[in-house]
């Protein structure tokens, strides 16, 4: 692999979308409840697994939750490709049960192979807009991830086939996608119940090569 095409095919791999965060339902979370648990998995490029903290803060008419969310793919080494997120969310507006809310995180990622290890930063932010009651909600998503910088430290065997790659720092030119979708929760008591699938584009909005689609099935502990 000619590395220009490398640091091309790292920057599309670590953009990949962070649809995987906090899925809330706003108007099932109690004034008592300051801390939120989560955990899901799903389809993003492959299986993936993940847990996440979110802090509530009172903030007056506009709620804001800060939190933290680790990801991981399925695979044999299932340390070898992962995600962590750090940011927050915030409603926005609201009319009866109508709500619009918007996240942003920064995202740092990790892939390893026997050619290289990849670490990639970036960031992510989306808007939520759909129906919230205490009981349940449904509501449409749009967000924009993208690949910032990445640094590739590459491994023997890479290096046995190229010796003059430069490990370091780099900034690609392309790596970022678009994703839409829905996502819908059932709350009772302290848990909620949330589901999410939809559709990534590339940030040309072109049909990505690998699998387009995305899904996810989530469980969230209020306390």
């Amino acid at each position: 692999m000619k590395f220009r095409n490398l640091i091309f095919a790292a920057a599309i791999l670590l953009a990949s979308p962070a649809v995987n965060a906090q899925t809330l339902n706003w108007a099932g979370i109690e004034n008592e409840q300051k801390h939120i648990l989560t955990a899901h998995t799903g389809i993003e490029h492959g299986i993936i697994w993940g847990v996440g903290y979110g802090r509530k803060l009172n903030a007056g008419k506009f709620p804001i939750v800060l939190g933290a969310g680790y990801s991981f793919a399925s695979g044999k080494n299932l340390f070898d490709d992962s995600k962590l997120k750090l940011g927050g969310q915030i409603n926005i507006w609201q009319w009866k049960a109508f709500q619009v809310s918007a996240r942003l995180q920064g995202i740092a990622r990790t892939t390893k192979n026997d050619f290289v290890r990849i670490t990639g930063f970036g960031s992510d932010g989306a808007l939520t807009a759909g129906v919230y009651k205490p009981k349940w909600f449904v509501a449409g998503e749009m967000g924009y991830d993208k690949s910032i910088v990445i640094h590739l430290k590459h491994g023997q065997a890479y290096k046995d086939n190229y010796a003059q790659v430069v490990d370091g720092w780099y900034q690609p030119d392309a790596g970022g996608n678009i994703y839409f979708g829905l996502t819908a929760g059932r709350s009772f008591g302290r848990s909620d119940i949330t589901v999410k699938a939809g559709r990534m584009l590339t940030e040309q909005f072109k049909p990505m090569h690998a699998l387009p689609l995305y899904f996810e099935i989530g469980y969230n502990l209020k306390f």
